[in-house]
């Protein structure tokens, strides 16, 4: 993908977030699928922009609300390897570290559909296409310099107990998380 210092909120940075996300989560790169016609290097991803910039409130003079919904494929010359790479970036959408790319953007993920062929011709030129239609929330107005935006993945952690000392008299209060069971 191309190297950019500043992004604008909207479809650019949604993609270059997918990048990454496709990138870290699988292993693989992400193209437009226009780009990829006779591409001999499987697997990779492609995204297909089924609606873009779709109004969800009007009359938002400096920040815009919107939907953009796309199609993401994992291509292979495997349907099983295309069907496994679709269901890992599906599971990565749902993970909240891969979220917080997105969050961190003022973007979410709203909606997908289930993982299923996308083959026009089915083993046509030995390419086959799984993947689902997303659709992503975004909000308009807003800049980011790419120095601003973090990238790397880190588990998801909860925080099971802590210690708080009182600096006054040196009190110790301890909070640990219960479970409830029914």
């Amino acid at each position: 993908m191309t190297s950019i210092s500043q992004y604008k909120s909207g479809k650019k940075l949604l993609i270059h977030c997918l990048g990454e996300i496709v990138k870290q989560s699988t292993g693989q790169l992400f193209y437009a699928q226009e780009l990829t016609t006779d591409r001999p290097q499987y697997p990779f991803f492609t995204f297909v922009t089924v609606a873009g910039d779709h109004e969800e409130l009007a009359d938002f003079p400096d920040y815009r609300n919107y939907q953009i919904i796309l199609q993401l494929d994992a291509h292979s010359n495997d349907y099983w390897q295309a069907d496994d790479l679709a269901s890992q970036l599906f599971e990565a959408l749902r993970d909240p570290s891969y979220k917080r790319f997105l969050k961190q953007c003022s973007m979410t993920i709203q909606t997908t559909g289930d993982v299923m062929s996308h083959n026009a011709v089915v083993g046509s030129n030995y390419d086959y296409a799984v993947g689902f239609d997303a659709t992503f929330a975004v909000i308009s107005g807003l800049t980011f310099e790419d120095t601003d935006l973090d990238f790397p993945y880190s588990p998801h952690t909860t925080i099971d107990s802590t210690d708080i000392s009182d600096g006054n008299n040196d009190s110790k209060i301890s909070i640990k998380k219960q479970e409830v069971t029914k």
